[in-house]
């Protein structure tokens, strides 16, 4: 039987702007991670919603397509088969932690991989204008190099 790649899962209040790009950035990146997967799911999601039109732009701008994505909800097997979830807030870190109390060693808040932002939340555009997006889209943007670095150094069970 072959193991499923590991996943690395972005969650966000409703699944339609911040951990859809974050899931798609780093797609965008994983030609240097060809044995991980790149997933989104929100706290508060309505099933099967689009992203917001702001997000979709703003990604078209650096050449992602986020058109097919649809809004999804958090799950407990959703968190039990990601290896590293990576939440926008430290109330989203917190939020999941009290659905699964064994995940919080592989929680970590999106903005600690960032270069100078240790800790730094990334703030929910929705609602609000095309350059809050890009503002968001360029934060996240920031801290999935240092993703990248971490996820590259991690022993997973049945790698060698």
């Amino acid at each position: 039987m072959i193991a499923a790649m590991p996943t690395v899962l972005f969650v966000c209040s409703g699944n339609l702007c911040r951990s859809p790009m974050a899931e798609y950035l780093l797609r965008s990146l994983l030609d240097r991670l060809p044995r991980w997967q790149a997933a989104s799911a929100g706290l508060a999601a309505i099933p099967g919603l689009p992203a917001s039109d702001e997000a979709v732009r703003v990604l078209a701008e650096s050449g992602i397509d986020l058109t097919p994505h649809r809004s999804k909800p958090i799950t407990p097997g959703l968190l039990s088969q990601a290896a590293v979830v990576a939440a926008m807030t430290r109330v989203h870190r917190d939020c999941l932690a009290l659905l699964d109390g064994g995940t919080a060693q592989k929680v970590f808040l999106l903005g600690s991989f960032g270069p100078a932002a240790q800790g730094r939340e990334i703030e929910d555009p929705i609602g609000g204008t095309v350059a809050r997006y890009r503002r968001c889209r360029d934060a996240i943007a920031d801290c999935l190099p240092g993703l990248v670095d971490f996820l590259e150094t991690l022993t997973l069970p049945g790698s060698a």
